[in-house]
């Protein structure tokens, strides 16, 4: 019984997940073209802290 909910679980977010993992990879294949993957992970990680310090700024400005 509870593995057949859970896999009715994995059957309903498949779709969404595939979404998500194909439009990942177009965008990792589209950067791919022009910049070497060192520099696609650099820009990505650098991408993800500066909205990590926005979202902090954001809460202490918050007053």
């Amino acid at each position: 019984m509870i593995l057949s909910i859970w896999t009715d679980i994995q059957e309903f977010f498949r779709p969404i997940t595939d979404f998500f993992g194909d439009l990942w990879n177009s965008i990792r294949d589209f950067f791919l073209q022009y910049m070497s993957e060192d520099v696609l992970t650099i820009l990505i990680f650098g991408i993800l802290v500066a909205i990590i310090l926005i979202v902090v700024l954001a809460i202490m400005n918050r007053n």
